[in-house]
């Protein structure tokens, strides 16, 4: 009840007062699970002078300049996925055609290139597809090459994982070489979903309470110490790349 507030109502005047301040004051259920997902650092629950330090560092990321450099990285992934999915469709073709009208799905996909990998390991590597034929549900043939109905969301996935890793990281993860999550990005996608359970079970104490000894507690913990361990050795490698690039400028400039 002492707290100064402020109630507006119509857009034009939210905008106007969060552009006024750099104050948030964050919900503390929200604050609870962010922290367990993202840490206590997370940009979404700092506010003031330090959420609007961070907030600037990862503006810097979003700039034109910035997008426009990520292009070629984001080809690689997508050429990845196409020629993953690519050996994985012939594989598919090659060893069970599909009945007309059924979808293809992604573990079906990942089986395929799984026994891809298994072909090459053997020393077989040519591929040739089974002459099929084109018809009205998009199976079979098209224009002499093989083709299969999946869902896209799945894929999708794998492709923004590896981008998000590539562009802001400077890690490949696999995802769209192998077609399936790799450690880190499945324990990225299950904290994900974890956090939007938690935040829907509001009152459930096995979702508020992390100590619970429940096997999702024990999941999101395993899960969440990989996370931290590949953030951990990620900037552990860069900043002994920048102390590698500072003492190599100093030498130059001795040497001259």
């Amino acid at each position: 009840l002492t707290t100064p507030a402020c109630s507006v109502l119509l857009g034009r005047h939210v905008r106007s007062v969060l552009m006024a301040t750099s104050m948030r004051l964050p919900v503390s259920i929200m604050k609870h699970h962010g922290s367990q997902f993202l840490g206590r650092k997370m940009l979404l629950q700092l506010t003031g002078s330090e959420w609007r330090y961070y907030r600037n560092l990862v503006h810097r990321a979003f700039t034109p300049v910035a997008l426009g450099s990520y292009q070629r990285s984001i080809e690689c992934v997508a050429e990845k996925l196409v020629a993953s999915l690519s050996l994985a469709i012939a594989m598919r073709h090659r060893s069970n055609l599909p009945s007309s009208g059924s979808s293809t799905s992604l573990e079906q996909l990942q089986q395929a290139f799984a026994d891809s990998d298994t072909e090459s390991d053997s020393g077989s590597t040519e591929l040739s597809d089974p002459p099929t034929a084109s018809n009205a549900d998009g199976e079979g043939s098209i224009s002499g090459c093989p083709s299969l109905t999946t869902e896209v969301l799945p894929l999708m996935k794998l492709a923004a994982i590896d981008i998000f890793a590539e562009t802001s990281l400077g890690k490949d993860l696999g995802c769209c070489s192998s077609l399936t999550l790799t450690p880190v990005a499945s324990a990225f996608d299950y904290l994900t979903e974890e956090y939007t359970r938690r935040m829907k079970e509001l009152i459930k104490p096995a979702s508020l309470l992390y100590w619970l000894p429940t096997p999702s507690n024990y999941r999101h913990a395993r899960e969440r110490n990989v996370i931290r361990n590949f953030l951990t050795s990620t900037v552990s490698e860069r900043r002994a790349a920048m102390e590698m690039e500072k003492a190599e400028e100093k030498v130059g400039s001795g040497g001259g």
